[in-house]
């Protein structure tokens, strides 16, 4: 694509994806802006490009550099790479602004002077005078453009320009992006400009000088190869395609020359020794096929290297605008660390993507591996940075019952429901006023374990209860007779219709359908084949699926009656001692406490990924975690203690 005017000409090779070129003169103001697009939906975002420019031109140095900026960032929004550069000219004054490319100056007869070489958007101002020439590129360019602008060129007139700059731009590799041109002040007219830069606009290189560029890479030793098994099959495949064998017969043996007559045959006729005259047809044919089958291998590797060659190119241009959201993420991991985590860790997913879609050649998955592994070293330092000076307190219990200390504590909807240490007493606290009331319990229910139902609680002791009511006229009523099963058991919690019991003794979990007054049609839901650590199960939640944390810090998932892998990631130190979990049934995240680490994580369930982790020393003597219905965030048990979560 060529604009040319009388004032500056510019010249544009077309590149793989899309470029653009705008101009405008008013005022005596000439801007031009060059941008390269390559990804998904270019011409797409090349249309709204085109029409955002036409809608917002640059008419001085400031909405030039704020237009460049605008576009790059509508760029980085849709997933498309970009390269962009801006000269605005007013009289003899001269601005340049580039992001991911650049600009060379050309004085008269001096060598090439870089203006704007950085990735980031920069603005450079001075003047410009007759005969001066700007060249603009993409930053995957930058290297050949700079070779050709140092050799010292006097381009005194605008077609020596163009034809040096052709022979360039033809010597590149096509498979990346790339764009480049120039803008040439010139006192010529307008029709020697216009021609000129017609003779810059090439395509780019040919598919013969692609092949070139390609083989220029390949060992030495593999072109030897080539050519001498090349020459070797040509040479044995004239010799048997040919119709006699090329050696003399004699009637007798006495007719046979002798040793020195035969050699001075072959001295006087020099076109009877030739290679493969005393070879069997048989032979050469073996020859032959081994020859031709190491000449394919050969073209083989060839355009193997090419093909891998080729796709280095797409991984570093898919990598470079990831590389550079790494670096700004690490720059904002120092003011905001918690943002900078929610970015790395949507980078993390983004590169793993991109790692799955590389697999092959290894030169380009090692990149993607590279930066991949540095995006989860700076997660991993920012997830280890987040520890809060001092936990906030939610509330203290013992406003309700001054010796208060908690045995076990659940939730439901509205409230907590707290279980004394003596196991005489539940406090119903209510989540919204923050108020609540002591419930003394019946010495014949014995209670050691409760879970919340959606607006009540039930109670494991000497048999299963479930709370009604509200405030002091609470009623505790019996939904299942004590047994040895019973005694034995921990309730898990409830799900839908169905109560889940987990029997370390019996090494089985068992499920009860929930009727209005009854727990009926016990079945065994999980039995001992299951692998399940029955013996070192700690803590247990439902949402559907059934989480199980072991006092050896594994966390494991039931799903439709088995065992479903699940594993931590994100972690540098595993969690590998006793581990509480809480959760709710539509949230994404399970939260896990480990006093001895003293640490609560937030772990993604469809993933295993950690997505944050708080330390502080109070949770270490924290008993267990619950869930805040209300507030919608875990809450920490201490004692009589409340702890919110900063998440």
């Amino acid at each position: 694509m060529v604009i040319a005017h009388s004032k500056f000409s510019l010249g544009l090779p077309t590149p793989q994806g899309e470029s653009r070129i705008w101009e405008r003169a008013e005022n005596g103001v000439y801007a031009c802006i060059l941008y390269v697009l390559s990804g998904k939906s270019v011409r797409e975002q090349a249309r709204e490009t085109e029409v955002y420019i036409s809608q917002n031109p640059p008419s001085d140095v400031q909405s030039l550099f704020e237009l460049l900026s605008t576009i790059t960032t509508r760029n980085d929004e849709h997933g498309i790479l970009s390269a962009v550069m801006g000269v605005l000219i007013e009289g003899d004054s001269l601005s340049v602004a580039a992001i991911n490319g650049g600009v060379f100056l050309i004085r008269g007869t001096k060598r090439g002077t870089l203006l704007a070489p950085k990735p980031e958007l920069q603005v450079i101002q001075g003047t410009v005078r007759t005969d001066d020439v700007l060249v603009l590129y993409s930053g995957t360019v930058e290297k050949q453009i700079q070779l050709l602008l140092t050799k010292g060129f006097a381009f005194d007139q605008v077609q020596t320009l163009a034809q040096a700059f052709e022979r360039t731009i033809r010597r590149m590799d096509n498979s990346e992006m790339m764009a480049a041109g120039f803008i040439y002040n010139s006192g010529e007219t307008e029709e020697a400009v216009e021609e000129a830069a017609e003779q810059a606009a090439v395509v780019g290189p040919s598919a013969i000088s692609k092949l070139i560029s390609s083989l220029k890479q390949i060992p030495g030793i593999i072109f030897k190869i080539a050519r001498f098994t090349t020459v070797g099959l040509l040479t044995l495949l004239a010799r048997l395609l040919r119709k006699k064998p090329r050696t003399e017969t004699f009637a007798s043996a006495d007719e046979r020359p002798s040793g020195a007559k035969n050699m001075l045959r072959s001295l006087i006729h020099p076109k009877k020794t030739y290679v493969g005259a005393h070879i069997s047809r048989k032979q050469l044919v073996l020859i032959l096929l081994f020859l031709f089958i190491t000449l394919c291998g050969t073209v083989a590797i060839v355009f193997l290297n090419a093909k891998n060659t080729e796709i280095v190119a797409q991984v570093d241009q898919q990598l470079a605008p990831y590389q550079q959201q790494l670096n700004t993420l690490e720059q904002q991991s120092q003011q905001e660390p918690a943002q900078a985590y929610i970015g790395i860790q949507q980078l993390i997913q983004d590169l793993t993507v991109l790692e799955t879609t590389y697999a092959q050649p290894v030169s380009a998955h090692k990149k993607i591996l590279e930066t991949l592994q540095s995006a989860q070293t700076l997660a991993q330092k920012l997830l280890e940075a987040q520890e809060v000076d001092q936990l906030p307190i939610y509330d203290d219990l013992r406003k309700i019952s001054p010796t208060f200390v908690t045995s076990a504590i659940t939730t439901n909807a509205t409230e907590v429901v707290a279980l004394d240490e003596q196991q005489q007493y539940l406090i119903r606290y209510s989540l919204d006023t923050k108020t609540g009331t002591q419930i003394a319990l019946d010495s014949s229910t014995r209670l050691r374990n409760i879970v919340g139902l959606d607006s009540s609680v039930l109670g494991l002791g000497d048999g299963i209860f479930v709370m009604t009511g509200e405030g002091e006229a609470s009623a505790i009523d019996s939904i299942l007779e004590s047994s040895t099963d019973i005694t034995n058991s921990q309730l898990i919690g409830s799900y839908q219709d169905y109560v889940y019991l987990l029997n370390p003794v019996g090494r089985v979990i068992y499920r009860y359908e929930r009727g209005p007054t009854a727990l009926r049609n016990r079945t065994a839901w999980i039995g001992s084949s299951s692998g399940v650590p029955f013996s070192d199960v700690t803590s247990m939640v439902v949402d559907g699926s059934i989480w199980l944390g072991t006092k050896d810090g594994r966390i494991i998932q039931l799903r439709s009656g088995k065992v479903v892998q699940f594993d931590i990631s994100g972690l540098s130190e595993p969690p590998d001692s006793t581990v509480h979990l809480a959760t709710k049934v539509d949230d994404p995240y399970l939260y896990v406490l480990e006093p001895a680490k003293k640490r609560v994580f937030v772990v993604e369930k469809e993933t295993g990924e950690v997505a944050k982790q708080v330390q502080n020393t109070s949770l270490g003597s924290a008993t267990q975690i619950i869930f805040d219905s209300v507030a919608q965030a875990p809450l920490v048990v201490s004692g009589s203690l409340l702890y919110s979560l900063p998440l």
